[in-house]
Formats: structure tokens, C-alpha cells, sequence
């Protein structure tokens, strides 16, 4: 099992979603910066200063996501659910007022099937707000897979 840790995480919304089959399941929107562990653990490349948003290749098999407050006093208020995917990454360029760059923020969306999770995250963001968290998402590592045998040879040639 492989996890990856996002930095000042936080909730923007959450969506109570009920697809035409299979049960309810939670949405859950969220931001982090886009750090150099983060784009490497993901295999993205360092995007340029002029890029101000665009979409990012990459989705986690996810199992759990753990949502910690960096502020000591609202620690206790941790919480952690399942998470089945982790996609929509989109990258945005965050400018002062001045167009300055101030920092490269990630967005991307969670589906979390645990029952009760929309009461789980509505609680969360009544306590936390959008105060910088440490999000850590657990996932199952694709393997790769081989070649077929006529492609190999193709590759090779």
C-alpha cells in the first residue's frame, strides 16, 4: 500500500452523489498545494509560471484519506475515511493582486462510499473551516503490465 501526503489541504465542498446504480457516495472537493513531492509522487512535470490553471494526467485507487489540522488545538478534530478514486487533478496559478505568482495550488475531487461521510465532512468544515490541513491518501500502486509479446518486438525495432 502506497500513500501520498498533500500540504495545506482543505475542504472546498462536498457533494452527496446517487448514480443510477450502486449506492449514494460523497464528493469531496478539495485544494493542496502543489509541492514538488507531490508532482514527483505523481509523475507530473514542473509546469511553467506562465501556465495559470490546465488539467493533470493521474488518478489514485484509493483506500483511505486522513484529514489532519496543522494548528495543534484542532488536531483533535481529525478525520479519516474510506476513499475508493482520487482524480480531477487540475493545477491553478494563485496571483496577487499585483499578477504576481504567489503559489501553485492543486485541485482534484475524492469519492468516499463510507456511510455517513456527508455528515462526517459537513462537521469537519463547521469546526475547521478551510484552515490548512495535512491530507495523507493511501492507495493501491498499479502494476505494470507486460508487454505483449508482438509489441515488445515492436518496441525494440
Amino acid at each position: 500500500m502506497s500513500s501520498i501526503t498533500f500540504t495545506g489541504a482543505f475542504i472546498r465542498n462536498a457533494d452527496l452523489c446517487r448514480p443510477k446504480e450502486g449506492g449514494p457516495f460523497a464528493r469531496i472537493h478539495l485544494t493542496a498545494n502543489l509541492t514538488k513531492a507531490v508532482r514527483d509522487e505523481m509523475a507530473w512535470e514542473e509546469l511553467p509560471d506562465c501556465l495559470d490553471s490546465g488539467k493533470l494526467d493521474g488518478e489514485l485507487n484509493g483506500k483511505a484519506m486522513i484529514l489532519t489540522p496543522n494548528a495543534d488545538k484542532l488536531a483533535k478534530h481529525e478525520i479519516q475515511l474510506e476513499c475508493s478514486e482520487v482524480n480531477d487533478f487540475q493545477m491553478f496559478h494563485v496571483r496577487n493582486k499585483d499578477g504576481e505568482s504567489k503559489r501553485m495550488e492543486l485541485r482534484f475531487s475524492a469519492r468516499c462510499n463510507e456511510d455517513g461521510a456527508i455528515g462526517i465532512i459537513e462537521q469537519y468544515i463547521r469546526k475547521i473551516g478551510d484552515a490548512p490541513a495535512s491530507l495523507r491518501i493511501t492507495y493501491a500502486s498499479q502494476q505494470k503490465l507486460p508487454m505483449e509479446p508482438e509489441k515488445a518486438e515492436a518496441a525494440k525495432a
